[in-house]
């Protein structure tokens, strides 16, 4: 069973995303909805989400386009940002969402560990990687619930 969770770090200015298990394309729409209602999730500048322990096999390259299409139009109003992606058997999927993702107002890129993405980022290690286990915990908790 698969999870997705986030958190703001508004002093930081970033959002960190853990996607884990098997997930569909239903469960990133319905997640992206909980983003974009968030007004904490719209003023970061910088966003790393992990998918170091996802597998989502129903997601082809027209949803990969259709996901990308839907975060450029949510963050349309947004400040100018830096999205980075943490995959290692994913890492060829988050590549293709990030070269379609591109825009004026944002860059992502795909990263296979997570100390070059936040260096990139800028982001402290150490807090980021903290973050990622506490969600990890709480998608554990809300499975076994």
């Amino acid at each position: 069973m698969g999870g997705i969770r986030y958190r703001c770090d508004r002093a930081q200015r970033l959002n960190i995303t853990v996607v884990h298990g098997d997930v569909t394309v239903a469960q990133l729409q319905e997640f992206a909805g909980r983003q974009d209602a968030d007004r904490k999730w719209h003023a970061a500048t910088r966003s790393l989400t992990d998918l170091r322990t996802t597998r989502a096999p129903e997601i082809t390259v027209d949803a990969l386009g259709m996901m990308a299409a839907l975060y450029t139009k949510m963050r349309a109003d947004d400040p100018w940002m830096r999205a980075a992606i943490v995959a290692d058997t994913a890492y060829e999927f988050a590549s293709q969402y990030g070269a379609v993702r591109d825009s004026g107002w944002s860059r992502t890129n795909a990263f296979t560990a997570l100390e070059p993405a936040c260096a990139w980022l800028d982001a402290d290690l150490a807090e980021v990687s903290a973050t990622i286990e506490a969600l990890h915990a709480e998608i554990a908790k809300s499975a076994s619930a």
